[in-house]
């Protein structure tokens, strides 16, 4: 009898005492949660809200169920577990290690505002645990001195389209400007644009130059952007479609069959032309709008002639 009570007493701990009130997930790292596995696929940027992609496996090889939280979204990891995203965060440079915390209350929302869209030699900038110091800055790049409490400071060079976090927003590397001062920490400024959609398919920005060069992504999803009508509809209709706007869209291309009823496009990859399934992830009406998500976004794959 005691040994029942006590598989039962084990079974009541795995779905209860690990009920926390405030959970951190990181980037990276998994973290047990009411019996389940919860895991942080991404964190990025849709129409100036940040949101995370988060799975909840029921162990660690299992399929995912996965959704994009922003922040105050509920979300279930059991039927009886039920928590709100608090916060969505990243500091830094890209490849950092963002977080979201969950809590079993809502929270109120508000954002992180950078001082300016600037940087400088003159001024120490704060990210998170990190201290950034510009040392350096010429008409091509920057270095930076990144210091961490307890850890050895490290030195890293800023190029144009360089993604940097700042908590709950993110900034690109527009351009390094020079100003007319004989004083050189007032010589030259690092100009950051904030940036508005992000997707971490495709990573951190890419030179103008590098644009429809090949990438080496096989078996996985990639962006790719084609001006054109997109109608994702199952069952034709041609005065519908006629209706249907031209616009700039940036589709993911699966580069394996997924095993659904998706359209399929002809692509290059790697100089052989292919096939490939694709779906709709996010259209804009002007080039000017694409064109920056491609840079924030690493998009190489790109046909601006309508299709």
């Amino acid at each position: 009898m005691k040994f029942i009570f006590y598989i039962l007493f084990l079974c009541f701990i795995a779905n209860h005492s690990f009920a926390q009130d405030v959970v951190t997930l990181i980037e990276g790292e998994d973290v047990n949660l009411c019996g389940r596995i919860l895991r942080i696929d991404g964190i990025y940027i849709n129409n100036g809200n940040v949101k995370a992609d988060i799975s909840v496996l029921w162990q660690e090889n299992s399929k995912p169920i996965t959704g994009g939280y922003k922040r105050n979204d509920s979300i279930f990891v059991t039927e009886k577990c039920k928590y709100y995203v608090s916060s969505i965060k990243k500091f830094g440079m890209n490849d950092s290690k963002g977080s979201v915390v969950l809590s079993k209350e809502p929270t109120r929302i508000f954002s992180l505002d950078m001082v300016a869209g600037t940087m400088d030699m003159r001024n120490l900038y704060s990210f998170g645990e990190e201290e950034w110091r510009v040392i350096r800055i010429s008409k091509d790049d920057a270095d930076i001195k990144i210091a961490v409490k307890n850890s050895p400071a490290k030195k890293v060079t800023l190029k144009k389209n360089d993604l940097i976090w700042y908590g709950d927003i993110a900034f690109y590397i527009s351009d390094f400007l020079a100003s007319a001062s004989d004083d050189p920490l007032f010589q030259w400024e690092i100009k950051l644009e904030q940036v508005k959609d992000y997707s971490y398919l495709n990573g951190p920005g890419i030179p103008g130059e590098l644009i429809n060069a090949p990438v080496d992504t096989e078996g996985l999803a990639q962006l790719v952007i084609r001006k054109m009508k997109y109608y994702p509809k199952e069952k034709f209709d041609q005065a519908e479609y006629d209706e249907t706007p031209v616009k700039y869209w940036v589709l993911t291309v699966f580069m394996y069959h997924t095993g659904m009823a998706h359209q399929t496009m002809e692509i290059e990859y790697l100089g052989r032309k292919m096939n490939v399934e694709f779906e709709g992830y996010k259209s804009f009406d002007t080039e000017e709008e694409v064109m920056e998500f491609a840079k924030a976004n690493n998009i190489s794959d790109i046909k601006l002639e309508e299709k």
